[in-house]
């Protein structure tokens, strides 16, 4: 018996942006329908006969494929489609980015193969700075995966399902999408809160210098210029919980000219002794109850 869910996807499903803490107008989402094939691994010329809904793995019915599909040890999965750039988009560096790919891949963009990848559950990307163009570019995913025949990661997946094994799943089943950055632009952020002080220390490890501007809401609350990697802010911040899930939102502007949202909440965890000395889960230095815990 197949079980469904009522989950209509649209034409651009996942389209939300991919990089909640670290966010920037220069966005390009590239879900959606592609053309696809599953083919010899040998084979190098492609007749696309099928589309694909992109973040779906084939297995799913959310793709388009599913029935039963299956992947096997000599056969690869090829997705291509069209991407139209606009000129306003590129400034000096465009970056591909895949959130996963199960479970080998490479990527070629306008016929360059620009990046290849290992294990699918992460993350990657591709510099296509020499690649891109404006107008129509031809961007193309190839994918073998050989579930447990490997040594990569790969859940509860399995060639042949049942009990605790689940169908083992395929190709790219995360969200595909591009930005353009100047050079010199912020390629990671790191957020460190401490209660105690109440103070949030926020690195991005680009040297240049900075402003940045904390929101409460739709009210400004610190305006703070630096010069370097980190910025420490303390303000009587008030603490996140489950039943006051406090939230800051903040913008970094960079000398260079990037400019970055992200947002924290100010907590503690840890472990600590109750008034009748049993060790306790802790939030914000106090005990507190978490249900729904699984120990397996």
């Amino acid at each position: 018996m197949r079980l469904t869910t009522n989950y209509s996807v649209g034409q651009t499903p996942h389209s939300e942006y991919p990089r909640p803490q670290l966010t920037r107008d220069s966005y390009l989402c590239l879900n959606g329908a592609w053309n696809f094939v599953k083919t010899k691994k040998e084979c190098n010329e492609y007749a696309f006969t099928q589309k694909i809904i992109v973040p779906f793995s084939p297995e799913t019915e959310n793709s388009g494929i599913g029935n039963g599909f299956r992947l096997e040890l000599d056969e690869k999965l090829v997705y291509e489609r069209e991407v139209e750039i606009a000129p306003e988009f590129l400034k000096d560096i465009t970056l591909l980015h895949f959130g996963a790919v199960d479970q080998q891949c490479e990527v070629f963009f306008n016929g360059e193969k620009v990046c290849s990848h290992r294990g699918g559950f992460t993350p990657f990307v591709a510099d296509i700075t020499k690649q891109v163009k404006t107008g129509k570019n031809l961007l193309r995913v190839e994918c073998v995966d050989g579930t447990e025949t490997t040594a990569f990661c790969r859940g509860k997946q399995s060639s042949t399902p049942g009990q605790i094994w689940y169908t083992a799943q395929s190709g790219i089943w995360q969200t595909v999408w591009m930005e353009s950055v100047v050079k010199g632009y912020i390629k990671d952020i790191t957020i460190i809160t401490d209660t105690e002080k109440s103070s949030v220390t926020i690195t991005t490890g680009e040297p240049s210098k900075k402003k940045i501007t904390v929101y409460d809401g739709e009210n400004q609350i610190i305006v703070k210029e630096y010069d370097g990697e980190s910025v420490e802010i303390e303000y009587p911040f008030l603490l996140w919980s489950p039943k006051n899930p406090k939230l800051y939102d903040f913008v970094i502007e960079s000398e260079t000219g990037d400019i970055i949202t992200s947002y924290f909440g100010v907590r503690s965890f840890g472990v600590g002794k109750d008034e009748t000395g049993v060790a306790r889960l802790l939030l914000n230095g106090k005990p507190y109850f978490y249900n729904g815990i699984l120990d397996q």
